[in-house]
């Protein structure tokens, strides 16, 4: 091996102050978040529920669900070709014949390899002469269950409808009776711990495989040439007489021994399992790691030479990062049909390489075309490293200052540039930074966090919401009525349906609730703890607090109904009834629980920290687009969004950021955003971006010649004409108020 590649190698890999390197918070953070959720992830393939999956399998026996009247005498008829290998079981029903959970709880209880399950009403539409679908649920991990399952399809139920035919007088030719839906759902036979080991095998060692090796080849290989330049140090090697192609080999050869070892360590002692120890998949798993460490390896040091900083290539490599995990977490979704191909690329290649390996799946060709195409790959990387350090020989000749004076240079740039930690841009709500963070993670920072609190916090309410939902009837209506999708935007819809369905539910929204108020008290632990500000830099200012409220109150449902009033005075909308129902007051209390926290937790999200923290940094202007802009963004995923959608909610960010910078306080904008969402979805009953309230107290239509311009659409009013009218003037009154009527009442301090 070439001198100069050996030398640069042991300088990357003993070099003891490497892993001093500076990494973005946020890369940390994602680091950790992912194996933390993955974690949780593969915890929940042992929760006592997943045990309902597991069988014993020396079972026969049929369950039945919502078992007719008509069956159960089929079954009992000597004459019929009654079921003769087990017990048929018909003590089972359900509203909902979907529900695949409560399925795999009965058969784990009643010890049966397949389960029939009939709708509601199967013998009023059989006598009818009406076809109705029939569902099987049946175990796969024994061959003989497939046996099995073919003859109670083809042999016991087709018995069973000829036996309606003749039940029923329904000619042969006229239809089948019945139809059956094959495999609504398979239960697979593993032992607890095998199922853990194999999830384990299969995705939490790949994942952290990758998660380990990005990781260090960022650490160590940012800081290989990016590292020297910032330091001042890479213009002596540059001019050094060795070879460029010695220079980047030796680099890219470094950081993969460094991310190498402990990736492979961790993959070697899942081998060592007594059940996926085996030499071929030692072998496999050594040319996977190594293959996936060298790319990884040169896309990092091929960034290292593109930058003059650490901080610049950590950030410009972060995309890659992230990129890569979300590849790995699609790998996780690996269906029955995935193509072969995706086993011979890169990335996709190595993380079910891995997998497969350990579990001793794998196909040799496979990894021997993945791992030759990682090589070429790294090998395309070193030509152009090699490329962009020639390029250096020119700038390192004509460039003779020191390293000394190039520190020199860089403190003087620094203090020529405005410091906005001592000299911050605007100050909003007394807010002023303590320290200086990097431009990437204080944008990622602002964007992500919000994105990520509303994630987290709102699956709160949605996933013990759609557990309810499966045992309901709506459920099975709502999958039967999946089978005619067949665009994405009737995808779309449909999940938004979904969401109107469960805006009905009281539990959904005092839990959205709940979320919400669990997502203020994020941000009031990262203001007081995190920080160490006050309340009042995110605008709760004690002053006037409950005046403020009341008045934000008082001009949110001023300005709802001033949309209100011009939807009916332009002829676009009617009442048609008004009052609430009695049984409805428990689900509109449960809409005030809601829209009270959800209205403070935007303000405090986007006015409150977002819009004080980016104008501190980069002024006024720049926080209200800001802020505006991702308030749009944030509400962009709602059914029915349209441009005029996003303008308006610019519009009404715009008038809720001015009002709370010319306030000094964000109690009015609290309020006003709870009472308009409050007044436009459960008083006047029109809908809020995209969402349809369950309980009013008015209840309107729009006529048929009601414009979408006007009335918003599927959106509602906020993606309508009425509410751009009504956010202008907002906006206008909230400057003259402010800038003209306040300084007027306010008398000049006399001059000397």
């Amino acid at each position: 091996m070439d001198r100069t590649v050996k030398a640069i190698i042991k300088k990357l890999f003993f070099k003891q102050d490497r892993l001093k390197t500076q990494v973005p918070n946020a890369t940390f953070l994602v680091s950790v978040g992912f194996v933390a959720m993955f974690s949780l992830v593969m915890l929940s393939l042992i929760v006592p529920w997943l045990r309902y999956f597991y069988f014993d399998t020396r079972t026969n026996d049929i369950l039945v669900v919502n078992a007719p009247d008509s069956y159960i005498d089929f079954i009992e008829n000597e004459e019929s070709g009654r079921y003769p290998f087990g017990k048929v079981i018909t003590n089972r029903s359900s509203n909902a014949y979907y529900d695949f959970l409560a399925i795999g709880k009965w058969l784990h209880k009643e010890d049966a390899f397949m389960a029939i399950v009939f709708p509601d009403d199967f013998d009023y539409y059989a006598s009818k002469g009406q076809e109705t679908e029939v569902l099987t649920y049946c175990r796969t991990d024994s061959l003989d269950y497939i046996e099995w399952k073919d003859y109670v399809i083809d042999e016991h139920l087709d018995s069973y409808r000829n036996y309606l035919r003749d039940r029923n007088d329904i000619p042969v030719s006229e239809n089948d009776a019945f139809i059956i839906k094959e495999d609504a759902m398979t239960f697979s036979k593993l032992s607890g711990t095998e199922e853990f080991i194999r999830a384990m095998a299969k995705n939490v060692f790949p994942i952290c495989t990758f998660i380990i090796i990005l990781y260090v080849s960022m650490s160590v290989g940012t800081n290989a040439i990016a590292g020297e330049k910032e330091r001042g140090t890479f213009t002596g090697i540059i001019m050094t007489p060795a070879p460029r192609r010695s220079i980047a080999l030796g680099n890219i050869l470094g950081v993969a021994l460094n991310s190498y070892i402990p990736a492979f360590i961790g993959l070697f002692l899942m081998w060592l399992l007594p059940p996926y120890r085996s030499l071929e998949g030692l072998l496999y798993i050594l040319l996977l790691t190594l293959s996936l460490a060298l790319l990884i390896a040169s896309v990092t040091i091929l960034i290292s030479v593109m930058n003059d900083n650490v901080i610049s290539a950590q950030t410009a490599f972060l995309p890659i990062f992230l990129v890569l995990i979300a590849v790995c977490v699609s790998c996780m979704q690996e269906g029955k049909n995935t193509a072969r191909l995706f086993n011979m690329i890169p990335v996709y290649g190595h993380f079910y390489g891995m997998g497969k390996s350990l579990l001793g799946e794998a196909s040799l060709i496979d990894i021997l075309v993945c791992t030759l195409v990682s090589l070429i790959l790294s090998g395309v990387c070193v030509h152009y490293c090699v490329k962009l350090l020639s390029k250096e020989r020119f700038t390192a000749s004509i460039d003779t200052v020191t390293a000394k004076e190039l520190k020199q240079a860089k403190r003087l740039k620094a203090k020529l540039q405005e410091d906005f930690v001592s000299r911050p841009r605007a100050v909003i709500f007394g807010y002023r930074p303590k320290k200086r963070t990097s431009l990437m993670n204080f944008i990622s920072d602002q964007i992500m966090y919000p994105l990520a609190l509303l994630s987290v916090f709102q699956m709160i309410a949605v996933i013990p919401t759609i557990i309810r939902f499966m045992k309901k009837p709506e459920y099975t209506d709502y999958i039967a009525s999946l089978q005619d999708v067949t665009s994405t935007k009737e995808i779309i819809l449909k999940s938004f349906e979904v969401m109107n369905i469960f805006m009905s539910d009281p539990v959904f929204l005092i839990l959205f609730g709940i979320g919400y108020i669990l997502m203020i008290d994020r941000y009031i632990h990262r203001v007081t703890k995190k920080e160490k500000n006050s309340l009042e830099t995110i605008g709760f200012k004690k002053e006037n607090a409950v005046r403020k409220y009341l008045t934000g109150l008082l001009v949110g449902f001023i300005m709802i109904t001033g949309v209100f009033l011009l939807l009916n005075v332009t002829g676009q909308i009617k009442s048609v009834s008004a009052g609430i129902e009695f049984s409805c007051i428990p689900l509109f209390i449960a809409y005030l629980f809601m829209w009270i926290p959800q209205g403070a937790t935007e303000e405090i999200m986007f006015r409150g920290f977002m819009m004080s923290r980016v104008a501190s940094r980069f002024g006024l202007a720049a926080a209200m687009f800001f802020q505006s802009l991702m308030f749009a963004l944030f509400h962009g995923m709602n059914i029915g969004f349209t441009p005029l959608a996003g303008i308006n909610l610019l519009l009404i960010a715009l008038f809720f950021g001015l009002w709370a910078y010319y306030s000094e306080s964000i109690w009015s904008t609290c309020a006003a955003h709870t009472i308009w969402n409050l007044s436009q979805g459960n008083i006047y009953g029109l809908q809020v971006s995209g969402n349809q309230s369950a309980a009013s107290i008015l209840s309107c239509e729009y006529y048929r010649s009601a414009s979408d311009l006007i009335t918003g659409g599927a959106f509602g009013p906020e993606g309508g004409l009425c509410v751009t009218a009504v956010s202008l003037i907002a906006i206008a009154a909230v400057v003259i108020f402010y800038k003209v009527i306040i300084p007027r009442k306010t008398p000049s301090a006399p001059k000397a």
